[in-house]
């Protein structure tokens, strides 16, 4: 029973981080772009910085179990240079002329991403960490 009672309250516990967590990112992520509407941003470039951090969220919330690995933050900026130098050409050279890109065209776009970086982020994970076996992925 006292094992029983010690993972409830454990469970209880891991969950409201996870509330307080994704409450941050949220947070976060309106102050960004208030912050940036302020400074005078383009607002292509405000779309750029939504792009990343929509599906990058997605990822960290999933592997929220992962958060305390060096190997799972070491395959997390792997994925994000390679995402960052994908978005800077991109918008810096493919969409030069554009001043305005919309956020519903990326939502597509953003969920692909997700999926691809939650199979690319448990595969780098793994042969960092030297593991065979696949970790796993919870909302």
């Amino acid at each position: 029973m006292y094992g029983a009672v010690k993972g409830k309250k454990l469970r209880s516990r891991a969950s409201l981080w996870q509330n307080v967590l994704a409450l941050l990112f949220g947070v976060l992520t309106f102050l960004l772009l208030g912050e940036s509407h302020k400074n005078g941003i383009q607002p292509k470039w405000v779309t750029a910085l939504l792009v990343t951090i929509a599906p990058f969220g997605i990822v960290m919330y999933g592997y929220r179990a992962l958060l305390r690995k060096w190997s799972f933050w070491a395959a997390m900026i792997i994925c994000l240079g390679v995402h960052s130098i994908a978005i800077w050409i991109l918008f810096g050279y493919v969409f030069m002329e554009l001043q305005r890109i919309s956020i519903l065209l990326w939502y597509p776009f953003m969920m692909i991403e997700a999926f691809i970086l939650v199979l690319a982020v448990a595969k780098i994970n793994n042969r960092l960490a030297g593991q065979s076996k696949g970790i796993r992925f919870t909302f």
